[in-house]
């Protein structure tokens, strides 16, 4: 065999080789679905401002990477998650360290007694296929009848 044929194996074993251990961090990382977040602790509290009901909700978090993630907040009636009602989205920046994200937001005027709020965190770890997703604990709270 000659000595260029030899590189030449030697070479494609060594390109072999590479695109097996990116493929293989790939799809660990693909697979691998642990938050690179801890929920910490979480409050709700409910307030009327101007004649209308302000839902607050504070959830704490521990971060260990900068990432972005997704949350989304559906609220539904404590015993029954037909009447689920989407109230918002969005984007906040993971960060690796106690952070807590606050929200608020007027509720509707129909939503009165025992509700929960339910919030789902998307994320997309770097060479990942696909986002991965957790549901936090729910949260309830109680809206008074007037």
């Amino acid at each position: 065999m000659s000595t260029r044929a030899h590189w030449i194996i030697r070479i494609g074993g060594w390109l072999s080789f590479l695109c097996t251990l990116i493929f293989g961090v790939v799809m660990y990382v693909t697979l691998d679905g642990t938050p690179n977040f801890q929920v910490s602790d979480s409050v709700t509290t409910v307030n009327k401002q101007s004649g209308v009901y302000v839902l607050t909700e504070s959830r704490g978090f521990v971060g260990s990477d900068n990432s972005e993630l997704t949350i989304y907040r559906t609220l539904y009636r404590q015993g029954a998650d037909d009447h689920a009602v989407a109230i918002e989205g969005g984007v906040v920046v993971n960060r690796p360290d106690d952070y807590v994200i606050l929200r608020s937001v007027i509720l509707p005027p129909h939503i009165r007694g025992a509700w929960c709020s339910k919030a789902v965190v998307y994320w997309r770890p770097m060479l990942s296929l696909k986002h991965h997703s957790r549901s936090l604990p729910d949260l309830c709270f109680e809206v008074p009848h007037d």
